[in-house]
Formats: structure tokens, sequence, C-alpha cells
């Protein structure tokens, strides 16, 4: 991605398929948790693909950039998403400069299999609007007649 499609999407709004966050800790259970259930709800939001940008606040857009880009570990990423959301969601994590600034982005792709769930808790997960919530029923339903699943 380069700079001038991230400009693009840091203009945006937060909303169904774009996230942004300060920082992305995942050091600690309860981030990684977080994280997965995050990649989830965008996941299973209709619209193609969806973007976690790090190190951007959310309210005013104000770039901060990444301190620690061991964060952004792609393998260690995908670890975390593919361990805990079942079926795996196809993501990948790329780093972009802007303002002398790295500004991290988890590109998260319509993997074509939805609903996608967290295996530890059997959530399913979907963004209404810019937060994070769990699916009704008729969410549910619809996702996997969108997929022929049932």
């Amino acid at each position: 991605m380069d700079e001038k499609k991230l400009r693009a999407l840091i203009d945006k709004d937060e909303g169904i398929k774009i996230d942004f966050k300060r920082e992305l800790c995942l050091h600690y259970e309860s981030c990684k948790k977080e994280l997965a259930k995050d990649v989830c709800a965008i996941a299973n939001s209709s619209g193609g693909r969806g973007y976690i940008i790090v190190g951007v606040e959310d309210k005013s857009k104000r770039i901060l950039g990444i301190k620690d880009l061991e964060v952004l570990n792609e393998e260690k990423i995908q670890q975390i998403v593919s361990s805990r959301c079942e079926p795996p969601i196809p993501i990948m994590v790329e780093i972009v400069e802007i303002e002398e600034k790295k500004i991290g982005v988890i590109v998260i792709y319509d993997g074509g299999q939805k609903p996608y769930q967290i295996r530890e808790t059997g959530a399913f997960n979907i963004r209404r609007g810019s937060t994070t919530d769990t699916m009704r029923k008729e969410e549910l339903v619809a996702a996997f007649e969108e997929n022929l699943v049932l």
C-alpha cells in the first residue's frame, strides 16, 4: 500500500471496515483476544476488504506512528488470528511511512467463508459503525446463506 492510499483511508471515518488504533498491544492475552475479535468483526461485516490502522488516533486522526515495529510482526499477528478465528481469516500486515512516521496496516481480506467466529467463546462478531458487537440471529442466518453453508 502506498502513502496516497493510506491517506485516503485515514481521511475516512472509522466504520464497519476501518478501525484506527493508537497502538497495538500483543503482550497480554486480553490484547490478543481483542485483536482477534476486531479482525473477526471486520471480516464478518459486508463490503469486502477491511483495515485496522495502527499508529493513528481515532477521533483526531492525528498520525502518531509506531514506536515498536516488532509488535507488527506479520507472522505473530497471523498466528494470533489463525489460532483464535474459525475458519482462518486471510490477512496481511504492512508498514507504511507517512509524515516520517511508520504506520501499521492490517489488511483483512474477505475470505468468502463467513461467518467467522472466535474459537474460544464461539462468538460471532460484527462491526456496528465504529464498534464491535455480537452478531444477531438474522445476521448469522444471512451470513450462512450468503456463503451457502446451510
